[in-house]
């Protein structure tokens, strides 16, 4: 017998924020996706229905880059001030 598949939640505005949030931290859309139960292309149905919803989306993706980048950066430093001169 195939397994089913539990029906994917509806949305909400306490769903939209958990998937900005975890994009703002720098979550891949799959990643956040998977962490609240949908799908990515269920996102991307909602995305193309809603461009308020749309234009938050690409702006918590451009603010988890920017964090991503911030983390990458600091590492770097701390890297090179335990490694010493070369």
């Amino acid at each position: 017998m195939a397994k089913r598949k539990a029906p994917a939640p509806e949305r909400t505005d306490d769903l939209d924020d958990r998937i900005i949030d975890l994009l703002s931290e720098g979550k891949f859309v799959i990643d956040a996706c998977g962490d609240v139960g949908i799908t990515r292309q269920r996102l991307q149905v909602w995305r193309r229905d809603d461009p308020d919803f749309d234009a938050a989306i690409w702006s918590a993706i451009g603010a988890g880059i920017w964090l991503q980048r911030e983390q990458i950066l600091k590492q770097m430093q701390e890297v090179a001030k335990t490694a010493g001169p070369s």
